[in-house]
């Protein structure tokens, strides 16, 4: 069996730079690319909660303005009764499911 040269000392020098060099470049590399990898899912996050709080912001005013015309009706009629009320909030109640309830109440003096 052929014996094996001796690696000692300032011989194994450039073996332990490459290795250190090798493993500071893995570590660098994989920091980096966890940095990217978090600022792609915060990007991600950022516009699902835009989008979702921009659809909140158009049901709240499509809200509004249902609540906005049945102070129109009354302004306009005066006296309203619980078939016209019903009447005239039957379909925004259908169109908008974030409406649960319109509700007519009898003013009591």
């Amino acid at each position: 069996m052929p014996d094996l040269p001796d690696v000692s000392g300032p011989a194994k020098a450039p073996a332990l730079c490459a290795l250190g060099l090798g493993i500071s470049l893995s570590v660098v590399a994989a920091v980096w690319l966890k940095n990217g990898q978090e600022r792609v899912w915060q990007e991600e996050v950022r516009k699902l909660a835009q989008d979702r709080a921009e659809v909140i912001r158009g049901q709240v005013a499509r809200s509004m303005e249902v609540l906005n015309a049945v102070a129109g009706l009354f302004d306009a009629n005066g006296e309203v009764s619980r078939q016209q009320f019903k009447a005239f909030v039957e379909r925004p109640l259908a169109r908008q499911p974030e409406l649960q309830a319109l509700a007519w109440d009898a003013r009591v003096a």
